[in-house]
């Protein structure tokens, strides 16, 4: 059957296999974050943003400085970076034993990002965490998921960038010393350049991982040395509610949008959840989908129309596909997918393309009630007049 087909016609119809994909009905996934995921190839950089929901309630950075020049007695310079406010705090105030109190306050605790992030993570096998905040709340939101023990490194002691597991503190930790926070503008200094074990450690990294930002804006301190020190050709993405801001692209950032109304950051929330429950998906789970999907007929949602195509580029996605699509109105939406065009264009035989040559013969073309629908479609895909396919696909039936 395909390659009665395949001969036909050496034109190819060129269609993007990557793209976006719509995980929640608010956010649209960069098909490379869910492939390199999948492939255990995705570090989770996770910022203060992750710690400031209930019932962890701990400060963004920028609230963080102002918490401690209200502590020294000292305004707060609003257009200061905020590391460098940092290092000019008076010499007598102990800017980061203070830091270390406002962040391990003891009715802080884990809250749902953090589940949502470690549960993420640990999904494809080994968990890849980078984090700047320093508490510890997703040591304990992944103790209490019951997900197997995690290596834990805090910086300076750093594991090598291009091959690590676990939870990496890269700017200290609630539970280390006082003084190995990195906060002020000296701390960045040594950090990212003269003593350079951050630098070392992220150059690594992103020469090897795609790297995704959770909790983060534009002007957290660490952006800035990303910039300075960092290859520029790097895969590196931003779940952010401000994805227009200009600096993203400075920074070499790709911003993938969810929205946000004030303070609610849920819908993030729900994309890492939903992200999380695909990703764990087996067998039957997938049959199941694909039989709602499917008995429910097109025209699709974003979310189910991305979720089928993805499905589709896979052979086991196309059985259950085939397995509960019969309809016409499947047949017409199954012309724009890539690996049933490739059955008319000429393109690469894959094993997907293969099953659904087989269902296009069984399903449409050997049956009489349908067979006119078959030639409809081998006509718009290959181009030629309705006469001239007709014998191609009663020979197409008899192979």
């Amino acid at each position: 059957m395909t390659r009665h087909l395949i001969a036909v016609h050496d034109a190819a119809v060129n269609q993007d296999s990557g793209g976006n994909v719509w995980i929640t009905g608010d956010v649209n996934l960069p098909a490379e974050l869910l492939e390199s995921h999948a492939d255990g190839k995705l570090v989770l950089f996770v910022g203060a943003g992750a710690s400031m929901g209930d019932p962890s309630n701990l400060p963004s950075f920028r609230e963080l400085a102002r918490q401690l020049a209200d502590a020294a007695r000292v305004p707060f310079d609003e257009d200061k970076a905020l590391d460098l406010f940092l290092g000019s705090m008076p010499a007598n105030f102990e800017t980061h034993v203070h830091a270390r109190r406002i962040v391990a306050r003891p009715d802080s605790s884990f809250n749902p990002t953090h589940s949502a992030l470690v549960r993420l993570a640990s999904a494809p096998g080994r968990p890849r965490i980078v984090t700047t905040n320093f508490d510890d709340h997703l040591t304990t939101a992944s103790t209490a998921a019951l997900l197997p023990d995690v290596d834990v490194w805090v910086g300076p002691a750093l594991p090598l960038g291009d091959d690590f597991s676990g939870i990496v503190h890269l700017h200290g930790s609630v539970l280390r010393p006082p003084a190995q926070l990195v906060l002020t503008d000296r701390d960045f200094g040594r950090a990212y350049l003269t003593d350079a074990w951050a630098t070392r450690f992220l150059q690594k990294m992103f020469d090897e991982f795609t790297v995704l930002f959770v909790g983060y804006s534009h002007d957290d301190p660490i952006m800035r040395y990303l910039a300075l020190g960092l290859p520029s050709k790097t895969r590196r993405y931003v779940l952010t509610h401000l994805p227009d801001d200009d600096k993203w692209n400075h920074l070499g950032i790709v911003p993938v949008p969810y929205p946000a109304v004030e303070h609610d950051h849920s819908a993030l929330l729900a994309a890492l959840e939903e992200w999380d429950r695909r990703a764990r998906m087996g067998r039957l789970d997938h049959q199941t989908s694909m039989s709602e999907i499917v008995n429910a007929g097109p025209p699709l949602n974003p979310v189910d129309e991305d979720y089928v195509r993805q499905r589709l580029e896979r052979a086991d996605g196309a059985l259950e596909f085939a397995q509960f699509a019969r309809s016409v109105d499947w047949l017409r939406w199954a012309e724009s997918v890539e690996s049933f065009q490739r059955l008319f264009t000429g393109g690469a035989d894959t094993e997907a393309s293969s099953v659904l040559g087989n269902w296009f013969g069984q399903v449409y073309v050997a049956d009489p009630a349908l067979h006119g629908a078959a030639l409809q479609t081998v006509q718009r895909l290959v181009g030629r007049p309705l006469h001239s396919v007709r014998s191609l696909c009663e020979s197409s039936v008899s192979d």
